[in-house]
């Protein structure tokens, strides 16, 4: 997280992008984009974010019932119906992540808030507050039932596509896979372009030892393969 702050600083100390973003009157920008709330109060325009879920609230201080909405960070067997302990641990990982937020994160951006004299008479989080709307990519069919705030919108997937055939390759590849079946590696691209090369290659040898094939997408990478791994 601490590569993010570093992120921004970059981007406001470019004279000539900030030159560039005078131009428009609307900001809309991913959760990964931090900078974003620095950005559209520099320059005095409204912004819209985007988030993956709705239960967000170490952004927008959205109201988080601990005793049935499960914090993202745990195991895939927290749900809305969680034991006593269950409910502890959740208590626990929301203040953990309350606690590094504010000294990894929140802290050197409200230090870059005053490098650059940005809204100083306001706090961080008082500028991210400051978001005009909030889209949310997920929907109530397949989420629990939280509260939202009125500048809160659930829209669904914004990238969902209908699919398409398989290259042949992969085609032959996935079905010619067995019982054991495949698995899809998948980092993000912000991640994908940072991984060292021997970090590339310990993953490579770790999946080569799977039952399972596995499909791995990797650009301009020079990495082992095994017998068991598409790139």
């Amino acid at each position: 997280m601490q590569v993010l702050p570093a992120v921004c600083d970059s981007v406001l100390n470019d004279t000539k992008i900030m030159e560039e973003l005078k131009g428009f009157d609307l900001l809309l920008y991913d959760f990964l984009g931090v900078c974003g709330a620095l950005i559209g109060d520099r320059l005095g325009i409204p912004r819209i974010q985007v988030v993956p879920k709705p239960n967000n609230p170490l952004d927008h201080m959205v109201p988080t019932p601990l005793s049935y909405i499960p914090i993202m960070i745990l195991p895939a067997g927290f749900t809305d119906k969680m034991t006593f302990l269950q409910r502890v641990a959740n208590v626990v990982a929301y203040i953990g992540m309350r606690l590094l937020k504010d000294i990894i994160f929140a802290r050197p951006m409200a230090a870059l808030k005053l490098r650059y004299n940005i809204t100083t008479e306001r706090s961080y989080q008082e500028t991210v507050d400051g978001t005009e709307l909030v889209l949310i990519r997920a929907d109530f069919a397949i989420e629990y039932a939280q509260p939202l705030l009125p500048g809160n919108i659930m829209v669904g997937p914004l990238s969902v596509k209908e699919g398409k055939p398989l290259p042949p390759d992969l085609e032959d590849f996935v079905t010619n896979a067995g019982g054991d079946g495949f698995i899809i590696v998948s980092f993000g691209s912000n991640l994908a372009s940072i991984l060292p090369r021997t970090v590339v290659d310990m993953l490579a040898t770790a999946f080569g030892k799977l039952k399972q094939r596995v499909v791995w997408r990797l650009k301009d990478r020079n990495s082992l393969l095994y017998q068991n791994e598409e790139q």
